[in-house]
């Protein structure tokens, strides 16, 4: 699961300029730890992500109606990540439960499927 969030985190060159893609190969791009008492709840650290991002997957995230708590911070301006807490409910209709990792996996799908519209119309209107 936790790779084919950094793989949507990847690849879509719309959401994560260029320059985010070439870093230090050491350094997590994507980290995301449970929360040891809500077995529903857990944090995303997104590396080299600021404000912009944060709030824009936080926005998202807002949207699904599964998700009861979304939040993020940038603990300091000298530091170069971003923490997303995410709290989602179960789903009883499915017959499981909707973790933080689904719901940001399809937030960030959304996100992108949003971008590329833009990105369409833009063009169209330019061409």
């Amino acid at each position: 699961m936790a790779s084919d969030l950094v793989h949507a985190l990847t690849t879509n060159h719309l959401l994560f300029p260029i320059q985010h893609l070439v870093a230090n190969s050491c350094s997590k791009r994507l980290e995301y730890v449970q929360d040891t008492k809500l077995y529903n709840s857990g944090t995303f650290k997104l590396e080299r992500e600021d404000h912009t991002m944060g709030n824009l997957i936080r926005m998202q995230l807002m949207r699904d109606p599964d998700v009861i708590f979304v939040g993020y911070k940038h603990p300091h301006p000298y530091e170069h990540h971003i923490l997303l807490r995410v709290q989602t409910t179960t789903r009883p209709s499915v017959g499981g439960t909707y973790l933080p990792p689904d719901a940001f996996k399809t937030a960030l799908q959304d996100l992108a499927a949003e971008v590329s519209t833009l990105s369409e119309q833009l063009r169209s209107q330019l061409h």
